[in-house]
């Protein structure tokens, strides 16, 4: 959050000193709507599908300086949709109060809060904004309590968020109404879990904080998504997170984020079906509202994020081939060539694009380059050329050198290996041409998937010490996020496992699985792969299918039993 806010500090720094704040005046609240400062705790009905635009935050309502109810009204809607990361819908809230009232300061801040990413393409829009801001405080006519949020604004840049969150907590105790500001510095305390699943001290802070505004507000679809969304990278995720996110869609039904939320949260707990069922509606959703503001997929990155891990969930839980075909007709949609920053389009060019490669690199046993061949993406006439280019040419490379491998030939693998590695040396640092593209995160990704294709190739190659190169993938990887599926559809432990298996190590095999099934549950080859690797430690000398045979498929006997005997290699961190 720090980098893309970091573009404010001129201009906050510059005039806040100087500017008066007004008292605050509350603003009725709608019929039958809570009260945060208790009393009277009436509990709205829960919108209708399609109606969540209305009172996004429960019904709970607070002061806007501006000339326009109807222009508050979007300021609220946008604020709700930055908390629950739909950056898109809430560009265009924040755009719809401007064009009601162009000197309501509070949907300013919005706009360029919610395009501020550098060099996205509304860039220009975004300098307008932050001048128009700048006036406003210079003018020194802006409620006290928006002066606090710029003072926000300006902490989160020059100390970070833990400090932002003091603020936010400041304003939550200065303006009792407020229902933004708890959820602010909850998003801003968060700083994650421990290897082992406990909340780092800013986390635990996070939970207790929302506990309590739950507690105290229990219609509140926002702190619903805020909790759910606390618990998105915790490795041992829990039932607490599902039941969270399904009373936020109880309150917003048909909600695109929380339906993404929903489905990510279902497949970090293995239950790869539902999740894609989710993933699923979710995009219908996107949809809807894409067609409702008449906009192009350019501007609907939820739409294809949801697809991607769709089709993710898919393989995970064994279909294989119904996710690379479905992956395939998902990358064959045309992308907008002339908005390339676009944030639909960064997500085709980076992720569905190359996500049939992907996918099909996942494969075990490997198949050969021509299924590759088939799903690799025709390059676009886009100029400059994307960045996202490299993924399609590192995947090239370790389709390539499974492929001589499998034909005996290691010194192509490891022409293919180095090859792979300029490719990340180049895409390392390439850093500022990724910042002007506006793709910092994809461009992180990329790297990721560099660096795990490229430890697998050196897995193939040097197979006396492929232990250390795959313990190093399975040290480095992380879980998958709410905004991006993991890069690979597998855990970093399915390789080590395999490797394991091919050595008749049934004990660090299954090790090795049951550390894979931390991070990927119910993962459909680590489940088949555990389940072969405890048979044959029960019965070491039984004969057992191959490692790389499928069903159906012919296998041969062990050559000896002695192997599971080895000595058992550590496999998990």
């Amino acid at each position: 959050m720090i980098s893309f806010l970091r573009p404010l500090l001129p201009l906050f720094c510059a005039v806040l000193p100087i500017c008066p704040g007004w008292a605050e005046q509350e603003t009725p609240q709608p019929p039958g709507a809570a009260n945060l400062t208790g009393g009277n705790m009436g509990v709205p009905a829960a919108p209708a599908p399609g109606e969540w635009a209305t009172y996004p935050c429960g019904g709970l309502t607070m002061l806007v300086a501006t000339s326009s109810s109807e222009a508050q009204r979007h300021v609220l809607n946008g604020i709700a949709c930055l908390l629950t990361f739909w950056d898109d819908a809430a560009y265009r809230e924040f755009r719809k109060a401007i064009k009601l009232d162009p000197s309501c300061m509070m949907a300013q801040w919005g706009l360029a809060l919610s395009c501020i990413t550098p060099h996205h393409e509304h860039e220009a829009r975004k300098e307008q904004a932050l001048q128009n801001i700048r006036l406003q405080l210079e003018l020194g006519q802006l409620p006290s309590r928006e002066l606090e949020y710029g003072r926000a604004l300006v902490t989160l840049l020059k100390n970070g968020s833990p400090d932002a969150a003091k603020v936010f907590l400041d304003i939550a105790d200065n303006w009792k109404r407020d229902p933004w500001a708890p959820l602010f510095a909850a998003m801003m305390l968060r700083d994650g879990f421990t290897d082992e699943g406990s909340p780092k001290p800013g986390q635990e802070q996070a939970q207790t904080l929302l506990d309590a505004y739950l507690t105290a507000h229990p219609s509140t679809p926002a702190a619903w998504f805020m909790k759910a969304l606390l618990q998105e990278t915790n490795p041992t995720m829990g039932e607490d997170a599902l039941q969270a996110v399904q009373k936020a869609l109880e309150l917003v039904p048909g909600y695109p984020p929380a339906l993404h939320l929903l489905g990510h949260i279902q497949f970090r707990r293995g239950d790869y079906k539902a999740s894609e069922d989710s993933f699923a509606r979710a995009a219908d959703a996107y949809t809807l509202w894409q067609n409702e503001e008449k906009l192009s997929p350019a501007d609907n990155e939820g739409l294809f994020r949801s697809l991607a891990y769709k089709a993710m969930a898919r393989f995970c839980r064994g279909d294989e081939n119904g996710a690379i075909r479905e992956a395939a007709k998902l990358a064959s949609r045309p992308v907008d060539t002339s908005r390339p920053r676009a944030t639909g389009s960064l997500m085709q060019l980076w992720e569905t694009r190359t996500l049939p490669m992907r996918l099909a690199l996942s494969r075990y046993p490997w198949k050969g380059s021509r299924e590759i061949e088939s799903v690799t993406p025709q390059t676009l006439d886009i100029n400059p050329p994307s960045l996202s280019d490299g993924i399609t040419a590192a995947c090239i490379q370790a389709a390539q050198g499974k492929t001589a491998l499998v034909n005996g030939n290691k010194k192509d693998l490891s022409s293919r290996l180095a090859n792979l590695e300029k490719i990340c040396t180049t895409l390392a640092q390439s850093g500022p041409k990724a910042d002007e593209e506006g793709a910092v995160s994809h461009w992180v990704r990329s790297l990721e998937l560099n660096d795990r294709l490229g430890l697998e190739c050196k897995a193939l190659l040097y197979t006396d010490s492929a232990p250390i190169w795959l313990q190093s993938d399975v040290e480095q990887q992380r879980f998958s996020s709410l905004l991006m599926p993991p890069v690979l559809p597998y855990p970093a432990e399915l390789r080590l496992a395999q490797w394991h298996a091919r050595k008749r190590d049934w004990v660090s095999c299954k090790n090795s699985c049951k550390e894979g099934l931390r991070r990927f549950p119910n993962h459909a080859a680590l489940l088949a792969l555990l389940q072969k690797a405890e048979q044959a430690a029960v019965n070491p000398g039984q004969v057992l299918p191959s490692s790389s045979s499928r069903p159906g498929k012919k296998t041969g006997k062990t050559k000896s039993s002695s192997s599971s005997k080895r000595t058992s290699t550590p496999s998990s961190k």
